[in-house]
């Protein structure tokens, strides 16, 4: 890929019902590991805080899927308003974190960000992505999983 900002991009992955996309993320190598971004939906940027909305979202704290129904945490309008969407600027809440090969981190930055680059897709579709070298985001997702399966060894190694 060329003629991005990586701090601005990144691929929401979840499942094909999901209603209300609330993160992003965006993976790069950096010299002895890696530079990672995770974008979170602004919602309360569109739920006054003590309004019915605010009010309702904090006792339902997520939305729910269930076979039958899905129960979400915001009425649609706003959520439509809050959710990312790809193909459109999101402003976002952004930690970037640098992590070394061993993935320790090493470096935590938070604060307001963007996607101005953006795509969205299920997490099988995202597994064979990083499987396939011929899709486009091969190289991130790939990136991704190496750098998940990292974090996680790390983790078991400190007995959680």
């Amino acid at each position: 890929m060329v003629d991005y900002n990586p701090a601005e991009t990144g691929v929401m992955i979840d499942a094909e019902t999901t209603v209300d996309r609330d993160d992003a993320i965006w993976i790069e190598p950096s010299g002895d590991g890696y530079d990672v971004w995770v974008h979170i939906a602004r919602v309360a940027d569109h739920v006054p805080v003590g309004l019915p909305a605010d009010l309702e979202a904090r006792r339902r704290v997520h939305t729910r899927y269930r076979a039958e129904y899905t129960k979400r945490m915001l009425p649609e309008p706003v959520e439509a308003r809050a959710t990312l969407e790809a193909g459109r600027v999101n402003e976002t809440f952004a930690v970037r974190l640098h992590a070394d090969a061993e993935g320790r981190v090493r470096e935590v930055h938070l604060g307001p960000g963007r996607l101005t680059r953006s795509w969205a897709m299920p997490h099988g579709e995202a597994a064979q992505a990083a499987a396939e070298p011929s899709h486009p985001l091969h190289s991130t997702l790939a990136l991704a999983l190496r750098f998940a399966n990292t974090m996680l060894s790390a983790r078991r190694a400190t007995g959680a």
